[in-house]
């Protein structure tokens, strides 16, 4: 796989207006499966907690233009 910068390689259609982008940081490896299962979980509600222990979650605000 060649060394690529990331907006080089994911692409996204967005509605015009505000969007939350969620981060996650870990000092243990976490796998897809176990974010993608605690996501859901919340089913799009704002995280009160997470079972990541170490971990901390950022959000950035922006508007899609």
């Amino acid at each position: 796989m060649a060394e690529v910068m990331l907006p080089q390689v994911v692409r996204h259609q967005y509605a015009p207006g505000p969007l939350s982008v969620y981060a996650l940081f870990s000092r243990r490896p976490l796998t897809v499966l176990q974010v993608e299962e605690w996501v859901e979980q919340r089913h799009g509600e704002p995280p009160a907690h997470f079972p990541f222990g170490d971990a901390s979650l950022q959000r950035a605000n922006v508007k899609v233009e």
